[in-house]
């Protein structure tokens, strides 16, 4: 059997409806017990400002945690030597896209960094709530190229195609990954405006292989 394999590259855009705020606390002290300590007292101020800014504790996720022994290299000793730990908390918030809640969350976060004795760094990124839809729009849209792609070389090579044999796909994931970070500590006592927030829509493209039989 004669057959024809075409590939069929299809794209979508969406705007995203969802942001995912997160805020990664770092905290270093000279033995475990004061790490852990330190760590767990900043982490519990960010909740709370998080929920007076009107996020239930249910949507205050952990993305990650450690609390690992560190060294530094000493040149006298010429060898790396114990250097206390270092602590690690990410606090996620994943909210609709809207801008008064954006704004709570935004200045939530900001106002904890301030006050707080560990490091932590603030990002946001952006989604979709049903990536699902949009990856099966994103199939529709890749086989819709395949056929058109197999028609226009079969109408040019002269041949006639039959039935598809068999389709191959891949998959994507419709995520925005690019995280903005933001150094978003107030000071002097000032208030903090909120940055004005565009995203960009959501891209993702996809391939599939459509092999048919040729007449």
């Amino acid at each position: 059997m004669k057959t024809l394999k075409i590939q069929g590259k299809g794209s979508v855009s969406v705007v995203p409806d969802i942001c995912r705020y997160s805020v990664l606390v770092t905290s270093k002290g000279c033995d475990y017990p004061c790490t852990y300590n330190v760590l767990n007292i900043d982490v519990d101020n960010f909740r709370k400002r998080l929920v007076s800014a009107g996020i239930c504790q249910e949507e205050i996720r952990t993305s990650d945690y450690s609390i690992t022994a560190v060294t530094s290299y000493s040149r006298d000793e010429g060898k790396h030597i114990p250097d206390g730990y270092k602590g690690t908390h990410r606090l996620s918030v994943e909210i609709s896209l809207d801008k008064q809640r954006m704004d709570a969350v935004f200045k939530a976060l900001a106002y904890g960094a301030s006050d707080s004795s560990s490091e932590s760094a603030i990002s946001i990124s952006f989604g979709v709530s049903n990536p699902e839809t949009v990856r099966r729009q994103l199939l529709r849209n890749s086989v819709a190229v395949a056929k058109v792609n197999a028609d226009t070389i079969a109408d040019a090579a002269g041949i006639t195609l039959g039935q598809i044999i068999t389709i191959e796909y891949g998959w994507s994931e419709v995520r925005f990954y690019n995280e903005t970070d933001y150094d978003a500590s107030p000071c002097c006592g000032e208030e903090l405006c909120p940055p004005d927030i565009q995203p960009n829509d959501l891209n993702a493209s996809d391939t599939v292989t459509v092999t048919y039989e040729i007449l």
